[in-house]
């Protein structure tokens, strides 16, 4: 797998050094603050509205597990299913993951943290989604551009939740039809990171990646992949459940495909509460893992 601060006192383990000689006033080395990793509770009253969510439910035909179903089946009457590109749409899918790679094991290159503040963060992550009620892909996609962020960029502990709020705006940018405002994530961080630093965090973190943001989560995959399984809303609420408990859980989120994270998710679920076999021909088929990975 493969794996900036500002002024000349930003380090970094790789390359992407010079990437932040523009960015100034954010350092991610910086001893002398105060860590704020436990104490981040908003302040004041919120300063934007929430934003609402969406819910799915899962309807298909009834197949053997011998069978391969054609789970687009029902939908080809509604245009906006796309199921004229939805096979090449998740084809492409696994071939971006595959791409990007594993994560892989950073703490290497993060001498102040370790998997338990990860954790911590991660968490906090969550309570902040909850709190500016944001979609669950912003979620995860957020919770994976941390990771890929640290993977490249040494952070000291008082720092790492800023990259967080970074992540949390790119990601919410990104996925959300209605993004709330900046301010909203100052207020959410308990304005321990004024609103400059937080937009210069979003400016570095975008020059680290290139502005490649096409990562793959397993959000993305579960949804095709309960409609593969048949699964009752029962089941994939389950299932659900399951990936986001795997976020707190760093070697998961570093070790293994996002695919294999859904596809495990789906098994796991329907092992606990399916009186059907837990995997079906039609489940290797769409999420190309058999029951034996």
């Amino acid at each position: 797998p493969t794996t900036s601060r500002s002024d000349s006192s930003l380090s970094t383990p790789s390359s992407s050094s010079n990437l932040s000689s523009s960015i100034e006033g954010i350092d991610l080395l910086d001893e002398e603050e105060e860590d704020p990793l436990l104490d981040l509770t908003p302040t004041g009253e919120k300063p934007a509205a929430a934003v609402g969510r969406t819910h799915i439910t899962f309807t298909t035909p009834r197949a053997d597990s011998d069978t391969i179903l054609d789970i687009d089946a029902n939908g080809r009457s509604d245009p906006q299913n796309c199921t004229d590109y939805v096979e090449d749409i998740f084809d492409y899918m696994l071939e971006l993951e595959e791409t990007h790679g594993l994560i892989g094991d950073y703490m290497d290159i993060q001498p102040q943290l370790d998997a338990r503040i990860r954790g911590v963060v991660v968490d906090w992550m969550v309570h902040v989604c909850l709190t500016l009620t944001l979609r669950a892909e912003t979620l995860f996609m957020s919770v994976a551009m941390f990771d890929r962020f640290l993977m490249k960029q040494e952070v000291i502990k008082s720092r790492v939740q800023l990259v967080a709020l970074g992540a949390l705006l790119v990601a919410a940018k990104y996925e959300e039809t209605s993004c709330p405002l900046v301010d909203d994530f100052v207020w959410v961080g308990a304005d321990v990171f004024p609103r400059e630093q937080v937009l210069q965090m979003e400016v570095l973190m975008l020059q680290v990646f290139g502005f490649d943001l096409s990562y793959q989560t397993p959000i993305h995959f579960l949804r095709r992949f309960s409609t593969a399984s048949q699964s009752s809303t029962l089941i994939h609420s389950l299932s659900k459940y399951l990936i986001e408990l795997s976020m707190l859980d760093y070697e998961v989120c570093t070790m293994y495909l996002p695919s294999l994270v859904a596809a495990s998710a789906v098994y796991i679920s329907r092992k606990m509460l399916s009186s059907g076999p837990a995997w079906t021909a039609t489940l290797q088929h769409y999420t190309t893992y058999a029951e034996s990975d």
